[in-house]
């Protein structure tokens, strides 16, 4: 026989159903459609500078911070979408500025 205590915990569990569905996944697939020529957008709008290849520049936010992002993607096998490599490097707002000065 079920106690109260867990009858009680079956329904606010049911209840709470809706919020244990996990987080859907960014789908990153880029958007060819751009103004620029060397410009693409994913669907998850960030908006990519083809540098060569398959080399990107970004500019994002990531947990409220700005960086520069210059990465090497893939082409995903299953999906053909591209997608971020481990070949790269992020930047933060002074590291970018201090890089572009000692280029000048």
């Amino acid at each position: 026989m079920p106690s109260k205590k867990r009858e009680a915990e079956s329904s606010s569990n049911s209840s709470l159903s809706d919020l244990d569905e996990p987080p859907k996944k960014k789908n990153n697939k880029i958007d060819k459609k751009s103004s620029s020529s060397n410009r693409t957008v994913t669907t998850s709008g960030d908006s990519l500078i083809e540098l060569t290849g398959k080399k990107y520049a970004c500019v994002r936010n990531f947990k409220g911070r700005v960086f520069i992002d210059i990465r090497e993607y893939y082409e995903d096998k299953a999906s053909g979408e591209l997608k971020p490599g481990k070949k790269g490097i992020s930047l933060n707002v002074e590291q970018w500025d201090r890089l572009k000065a000692s280029m000048a």
